[in-house]
């Protein structure tokens, strides 16, 4: 619920533990009593335990009646798990392949999902076979969009990406996986 020094608080929580934010992000939808915040901060674990981190932000997050508070830290919590939807085109796709080789990107990715086939020596194919993430090309129509296969294969994640795949038909797909 939105209102008014969340932020406040939330940079005060971070201080007066010791934290110092590099970066923040706050979206507030229009005509929606929602806050959403994302802050990127490092702290000392020994000032600051995990465990008294959970507790201070739970508080917080009681304070404003929050719906859902997460918590996470990238080297202490498994990383999230991410299904790829990708487009016919490879660019976006190889983007991402190469942040998450960078280590830019602190994901696990559970499987590459595509309609467009792609041959089994391209350079996006031997990539993924390289590093264990299986792809799967399923072909789809008006009449059959595939659905229920594409929500048996991301069952064990915690995100979908879209690579530049923009079908109308996973408006099934993103309302069961929502609710996952």
């Amino acid at each position: 619920m939105d209102e008014v020094g969340i932020v406040a608080k939330l940079s005060d929580c971070i201080a007066s533990r010791g934290g110092n934010i590099l970066g923040a992000d706050v979206f507030v939808p229009e005509n929606e009593n929602v806050f959403y915040s994302r802050s990127e901060f490092i702290f000392d674990p020994i000032k600051w335990p995990r465990g008294q981190m959970d507790e201070d932000f739970l508080k917080l997050s009681k304070t404003f009646n929050a719906m859902r508070s997460v918590v996470r830290v990238p080297i202490l919590d498994s990383k999230y798990k991410i299904a790829v939807f990708a487009s016919k085109q490879d660019h976006c796709l190889v983007d991402l392949l190469h942040g998450w080789q960078d280590g830019r990107l602190p994901v696990e990715i559970t499987c590459v999902i595509s309609n467009h086939g792609r041959g089994l020596n391209t350079h996006v194919i031997r990539f993924l076979e390289r590093h264990g993430i299986p792809y799967h090309y399923l072909w789809t129509t008006k009449e059959n969009k595939r659905e229920e296969e594409m929500l048996e294969l991301v069952q064990n994640t915690d995100f979908l990406v879209l690579a530049r795949y923009m079908q109308n038909h996973l408006s099934m797909l993103s309302s069961s996986f929502s609710h996952c």
